[in-house]
């Protein structure tokens, strides 16, 4: 009888042991105050409904106390479609909330399309990719991280705008038949790749789909505790690749296409991100802007006036403009780029092009030539300065694609450097054949590129676009990232769980998380030549980043790229790219594009699920501290595990762009770092990031000095007088505060 009393004590002391640990993790995970008030407009659990559309086989299995529906994985990607929504109940132009509800019990990966609002976005849990191991196009630099496990039930949420017409099952690509309305209710879509292609995943399993109505948006816009308005500010965006046959379908999705764009203004309210961006130029076109006088410089799209409506609408909206664009010299009658003044070095190839990609090689402008400064200035002038009344501009975001603004060595730039450098006249056959001069050569070249980017931050300055105006510079024109050249053919995996990987049929070469960060592989593949083959000049066409020549310049910042966990984990690699203005990340999402079958056009941006979304810039803030966060986008850009996102992006606006310095000592636990930031007469801000895979409970940081503590996003006091606080963390948590005190 002892003996049982003993173990039912034992038992209750584990059972109230655990629930206390539960209860600690969900106090201190963040929530969105209003979520449990929303409407319910449909719920659909899948274990009892079948579904509208299959292709593949699914299951019903019991997970975690519950049925779900689960997609087996198979040698294609497979999918399964429910349609939420029927009843005449949906409105166009109205946001929502889809919901969907999963276990994070194994390995799973899995994408979800919401064919009502045309965006989708996967998530990974555990030790899967992620992205398709190998998708047709570009390498998606593979990575596997071991997340581990809640043995809980998880949700997926994503806000919306209901489109006026949608697709059905199959999407088209850019202008295509979009049948669907409201009347009909919308699909929702669970697919996967195949089992070659996502190797870890168990499968998708989903156990309901919700759908409920949005609040208004003034209940929707989250407040942001911005820094004292002297003290400069810190930028959230993004930019959208392939989301433009939304609004050049013909008809629309959207009646109005400005509400599109309205739409991503509400969207970054809620999302906490305060810098809108466009592009306005792709692959060198024009895409809706008016060239006015210079019409017969730039293509002339029928939609010109949408970037003006666009600046109109976004004056009601409080937010700064990042205006986005692949200059390759303008593109249209008497453009300047359709003359390809930049050439390569060697004398064979075709055209004059670069690369085999000839719908890439029509255009082409050469940074050392005076008449490319007038020329992208006529596009500023009227997509800037025209509008520099309406909004604040933060600055310009250049990103040229292959071949867009590559080395050039025509005669004319030969001439250029024998005069500059007082050389003399050269051959590109001596270049060829002499590496001293070429490396001379190339030095001279990445000094004009940094003059034009400079230059171009004087104009913004001189026409009082802003006081301080910022030129952002992507060289990296991949949308995975760039790949290590010794890489450029391999489909290798970067992982923490080597073994895991070994252990697996099939080969798929792996390669050590901490070997890679701690040999500053990724800042290598930024900072190195691209691989070229046979006859083609890759190396030139999309030359690489030099941020050596940028670290105590002002207003042009070359980007650093990140994304995977490898990208992310070395001090090092961030701070060659850190500039006087601070430093710029840009998020590069792969596009995963056609790696999915049977759905019409895919792609698709997946990221880590839960907390660990933002595990990619709660290390970037660790160990880089950036004044800068883009995200490149595959389609229309959106987020799903809200609440982390919403706090990670609160508490990184409540810091001041200054410049910041490690705490070396401030905590026993090496995986939360801090970093200091004085201000003269604001106090000291702290930045306390938990890099880590786990929750962290009363982590002791020690402040340094003596004082009183305030919560940087929201600006309430927490303690008074002391010189140590203590916090409970979740992963990928950053936490912003401000200590006023007497400093010895």
């Amino acid at each position: 009888m002892m003996k049982i009393t003993r173990l039912f004590l034992l038992l209750t002391h584990l059972i109230l042991g655990a629930n206390i640990y539960a209860q600690q993790i969900k106090n201190h995970h963040p929530e969105i105050p209003f979520m449990e008030d929303l409407e319910l407009v449909e719920e659909i659990i899948c274990s009892s409904s079948e579904p509208n559309s299959v292709n593949g086989v699914t299951e019903v299995k019991m997970i975690l106390g519950k049925s779900c529906r689960v997609l087996i994985p198979s040698s294609e990607s497979t999918w399964f479609a429910y349609r939420l929504g029927s009843n005449g109940k949906l409105k166009s132009g109205k946001s929502y909330f889809l919901e969907i509800e999963y276990p994070d019990d194994v390995d799973r990966s899995f994408v979800i399309h919401n064919r009502g609002g045309e965006y989708s976005r996967g998530l990974q849990t555990g030790k899967t990719l992620g992205d398709s191991y190998h998708p047709p196009y570009v390498q998606s630099n593979s990575e596997s991280i071991s997340l581990p496990h809640s043995s809980e039930y998880k949700k997926w949420q994503t806000l919306f705008w209901l489109h006026d017409h949608y697709a059905g099952i199959e999407l088209p690509r850019n202008r295509g038949n979009r049948p669907e309305g409201p009347d009909d209710g919308f699909l929702v879509i669970i697919s996967q790749f195949d089992s070659f292609n996502a190797p870890m995943n168990k499968g998708a399993a989903v156990s309901a789909i919700r759908l409920y109505e949005a609040p208004d948006f003034e209940t929707l816009k989250m407040d942001i505790h911005y820094p004292p308005e002297h003290l400069p500010r810190r930028h959230l965006f993004f930019r959208e690749e392939m989301a433009d046959g939304v609004v050049n379908n013909d008809p629309p999705a959207l009646k109005n296409p400005i509400d599109w764009y309205e739409h991503k203004a509400q969207l970054m309210h809620f999302l906490g991100m305060n810098t809108f961006s466009k592009d306005l130029l792709e692959f060198g076109h024009n895409q809706g802007w008016d060239p006015g006088p210079h019409a017969a410089l730039v293509n002339t799209p029928a939609w010109k006036d949408r970037w003006g409506k666009t600046i109109e609408m976004l004056q009601n909206y409080d937010l700064d403009v990042l205006p986005y664009y692949e200059y390759s010299g303008t593109i249209g009658p008497n453009g300047l780029g359709m003359e390809k003044r930049a050439r390569p070095l060697g004398d064979s190839l075709e055209n004059n092009n670069y690369t085999h990609i000839s719908w890439t090689e029509k255009a082409n402008a050469d940074i050392t030539d005076p008449d490319t400064y007038s020329d992208l200035i006529k596009i500023l002038e009227r997509t800037v300065v025209e509008y520099k009344d309406m909004v604040d501009f933060t600055g310009i975001w250049l990103r040229p694609r292959p071949s867009a603004n590559p080395v050039s060595f025509s005669d004319a730039t030969l001439q250029r450097f024998a005069t500059e450098t007082n050389h003399g006249l050269i051959t590109r056959e001596e270049l060829r054949s002499n590496s001293r001069l070429y490396d001379k050569y190339l030095q001279w070249w990445f000094g004009k590129r940094k003059e034009f980017l400079m230059a171009m931050r004087d104009y913004l300055k001189e026409d009082e676009v802003n006081d301080d105006p910022v030129v952002l510079y992507t060289t990296d024109a991949s949308e995975s990232g760039r790949t290590h050249p010794e890489w450029s053919q391999s489909h290798n995996i970067i992982a923490d769980d080597k073994a895991a990987w070994e252990k697996l049929p099939g080969d798929y070469p792996v390669f050590s998380l901490t070997e890679k960060i701690n040999n500053n592989w990724h800042l290598e593949a930024q900072l190195l030549p691209v691989k070229t083959w046979d006859n083609w000049e890759w190396n030139h066409s999309v030359p690489p980043s030099d941020p050596d020549n940028y670290r105590n310049t002002e207003g042009a910042l070359m980007t650093y790229t990140f994304n995977k966990a490898y990208t992310v984990g070395s001090k090092t690699a961030f701070d060659r790219f850190r500039t006087n203005s601070g430093l710029a990340v840009i998020r590069h999402y792969c596009l995963n594009e056609d790696a999915m079958k049977g759905l019409g056009y895919f792609v698709s941006d997946i990221e880590w699920h839960d907390c660990y979304a933002m595990l990619g810039e709660a290390r970037a803030m660790a160990h880089g501290d950036p004044r800068f966060i883009g995200y490149l986008a595959s389609a229309a850009f959106n987020r799903s595990s809200l609440p982390y996102v919403r706090e990670f992006n609160a508490n990184f606006l409540a810091l001041p762009a200054l410049p910041s310095e490690l705490l070396e000592n401030a905590t026993e636990d090496a995986e939360v770092v801090v970093r200091k930031i004085e201000t003269k007469e604001n106090g000291t801000y702290l930045a306390v990031v938990n890099t880590g895979l786990t929750d962290k409970f009363g982590v002791t940081v020690t402040l340094p000095f003596k004082g009183d503590v305030v919560d940087a996003k929201t600006g309430n006091m927490l303690l008074h007088g002391v010189s140590e606080i203590k916090l409970d963390m979740y992963p990928a948590q950053l936490k912003s505060l401000i200590i006023y005190g007497f400093k010895k």
